[in-house]
């Protein structure tokens, strides 16, 4: 009973949940990154983004629900999302140093500026479909890696309404006991014991036997002896 107090007592940090989920979620961005310089398949790093944001926000929120969990995959999708930008980003701008080393143009431009204008690039098709196609498998693995822990989720919430639902059933099915078991057995013999029995007895037996003897035992002999007594004898001599 303690133990489901105490749970019932711990409450979800949703908004300390987001932030452990985001900041776990950058460790799969991270590998992204890295992984796509080295010429390596970027999309893995979806999974393994997807399960920190989860595990961080767990540990943040002191919790693990399913709202928890869609938070966490919100946060691994955006993080990657970022990630696979910036990878665009860092292409365009040595694109841009290599023409200008190459003498194709006459000016190059910053990491900053390629930020702000990458996404002019993905208008080619060709472009697009070879950084989509990046995109897409690390979505996918990022879903893969979710479902156990939606399912886990799920399945839980379920156990938790079911044992609910049956606390409460046994609390309605104890409540008639104790009702039908103390009310009708103890105010009956309170008022049966103590209330016909104390209050009869003062009045039976302490009004009738003090005033009658005090009346019948003092006045009649007294008066009756003085008048018999004392006056024919004082009469007769004289």
């Amino acid at each position: 009973m303690k133990n489901d107090m105490g749970a019932v007592m711990e409450k979800e940090n949703v908004l300390a949940g987001a932030v452990g989920a985001l900041l776990f979620s950058l460790v799969g961005g991270a590998l992204w990154f890295v992984l796509y310089q080295v010429g390596f398949l970027a999309g893995i790093s979806g999974l393994i983004g997807v399960i920190c944001a989860i595990k961080g926000y767990s540990i943040f929120a002191k919790k693990e629900s399913l709202k928890g969990i869609v938070i966490a995959i919100i946060a691994a999708v955006i993080v990657m999302l970022a990630a696979w930008y910036l990878c665009l980003s860092l292409d365009v701008y040595n694109t841009y140093k290599e023409w200008y080393a190459d003498g194709e143009i006459d000016y190059t431009i910053s990491f900053a500026a390629a930020v702000r204008g990458s996404y002019v690039f993905l208008e080619e098709p060709d472009i697009a479909l070879a950084y989509l196609k990046d995109l897409i498998i690390g979505l996918v693995l990022c879903v893969v890696g979710a479902f156990r822990f939606v399912a886990n989720a799920v399945m839980r919430v379920k156990q938790e309404k079911k044992a609910a639902q049956n606390r409460i059933e046994t609390q309605f099915s104890v409540q008639p006991e104790m009702y039908s078991q103390a009310q009708p057995g103890m105010q009956p013999q309170t008022y049966q014991q103590v209330q016909p029995e104390t209050q009869p007895q003062m009045y039976t037996q302490v009004q009738p036997e003090t005033q009658p003897q005090m009346y019948t035992q003092v006045q009649p002999e007294t008066q009756s002896q003085m008048y018999t007594q004392v006056q024919p004898e004082t009469q007769s001599e004289e």
